[in-house]
């Protein structure tokens, strides 16, 4: 597994999430490790220390991606009910997520299994405390065969 392939997976992802996001019930556009310093965000960041890989005869292989959803959100009511108002992005996408078949297929090629692998939690504070951004961890493996893309949760 490279670096490529982990970037191609996220963006096809990000695509997907944005796609349904009305569907989901995300707040925001999601995008790709990119923010503003203020405002509303919803981004994805990949893991890379967390790669794992197995290679098989005849060129598939399959691997293992794990990766941070963030969700940003700037108010001076932040300082009050802030953590429901920072649950309500993972809390749909884990809803949707739930409802759906064990394989959801982002494209022709590719289809993956999300989870959310840990609790959300608080990632950064402004000085001010108006801007707050949390975030939870997600696994998914993958395995890429001769004619498909295949991506699959551990």
């Amino acid at each position: 597994m490279s670096v490529q392939v982990d970037n191609l997976i996220i963006l096809k992802l990000v695509n997907y999430l944005n796609n349904n996001a009305t569907e989901i019930g995300l707040p925001c556009t999601v995008t790709n490790n990119e923010h503003a310093a203020t405002g509303q965000a919803l981004w994805v960041k990949a893991r890379k220390s967390d790669r794992i890989q197995q290679n098989y005869v005849g060129g598939s292989y399959r691997g293992s991606l794990t990766f941070e959803l963030f969700y940003q959100y700037t108010s001076p009511e932040a300082q009050t009910g802030r953590r429901s108002i920072m649950d309500l992005p993972f809390a749909a996408l884990s809803e949707w997520l739930e409802d759906k078949p064990d394989i959801i297929q982002l494209d022709r090629e590719t289809a993956i299994e999300i989870k959310m692998d840990s609790n959300v939690y608080q990632g950064k504070e402004s000085d001010d405390g108006l801007t707050l951004q949390y975030k939870a961890i997600f696994e998914l493996s993958y395995t890429k065969n001769r004619e498909i893309f295949h991506i699959n949760t551990i």
